[in-house]
């Protein structure tokens, strides 16, 4: 089994957040900043902040999930 990008993506994103690094999705309208605390907040309340659609990676919005993959993804 390959791995797709996606996956490659959130392996990155989560290792980032596994060592309390604050991650940030970027567009050209906006930018999201997703904590260690915020991942654990999402995780309390029962629904995932990340979920592989096909080949892409998505990060909860309300009730609906946004695809990433095409932002630009730092970790700081």
């Amino acid at each position: 089994m390959t791995i797709t990008c996606a996956e490659n993506l959130l392996a990155s994103v989560t290792a980032a957040l596994d060592a309390g690094r604050t991650v940030t999705f970027t567009t050209c309208y906006k930018a999201i900043k997703v904590t260690p605390r915020s991942r654990a907040s999402w995780a309390r309340s029962g629904y995932d902040l990340f979920k592989i659609r096909g080949d892409h990676l998505c990060i909860a919005r309300g009730k609906n999930y946004d695809s990433v993959m095409g932002c630009r993804v730092t970790a700081e």
